[in-house]
């Protein structure tokens, strides 16, 4: 089972996955249990500005001399390949291994290989949110209808789809956790919430490439 992150923790899988922030460690943990994919640890980075410091502290970490490769995630948001140079520009300060593209393996002589996963896949404009929001769309029929509305009242066509795609999740969470309209990503993802399905195809491509990293090596 994946295990509750820390960015202090000790390392106790062959395979780290460094999100964003805890929504994306969230996700990666609760999807990766859904799929019954073993073998990884999930775990944020605190924030995208502070990609460099926590991957920089990684030789440090207890049980380091058991991982067997990285995986940063980021966002694509509007501009893929800046994010993309971005996460690369982190890994380098780091000194550690730089793939020159999303999903190819950065070997090195020494240490643990790294790889990033953009999402969306295909370098489509997004984020996470996007993701989900397909599986909330298709499992909150009702908010979904609402929210739809409402986008077409203040008129979110002229947003960054990145921020469209965050602010109809929001709403679509809210409308639908009346408990607590605000609760937090990481938290409306646990299956208990009953959310945001974790078996949705939109998920699959993720899942897939995580259960066959292990070949990469």
């Amino acid at each position: 089972m994946p295990t509750i992150p820390s960015r202090s923790q000790e390392i106790t899988e062959d395979f780290l996955i460094v999100g964003e922030g805890e929504g994306d460690s969230a996700f990666f943990r609760h999807l990766l249990a859904n799929r019954g994919i073993a073998g990884f640890q999930a775990e944020d980075a605190g924030g995208s500005g502070n990609f460099r410091n926590h991957l920089q502290g990684l030789n440090i970490r207890s049980g380091i001399n058991r991982l067997r490769a990285l995986i940063v995630v980021g966002d694509n948001e509007e501009t893929p390949d800046d994010c993309f140079k971005r996460i690369r520009s982190h890994l380098k300060k780091a000194d550690l291994p730089v793939p020159n593209n999303p999903l190819e393996l950065a070997p090195r002589t020494t240490g643990f290989p790294v790889a990033v996963m953009m999402i969306p896949f295909d370098k489509a404009r997004g984020a996470l949110e996007s993701l989900l929001l397909k599986a909330a769309t298709d499992h909150l029929v009702v908010p979904a209808r609402c929210v739809g509305n409402y986008c077409q009242c203040i008129n979110t066509s002229t947003w960054p789809k990145t921020a469209s795609d965050k602010m109809r999740l929001r709403c679509m969470i809210a409308a639908a956790w009346p408990e607590d309209p605000n609760i937090g990503l990481q938290w409306a993802l646990s299956p208990d919430r009953k959310l945001i399905p974790l078996n949705h195809p939109c998920f699959d491509e993720v899942a897939q490439w995580l259960s066959d990293f292990p070949s990469l090596l």
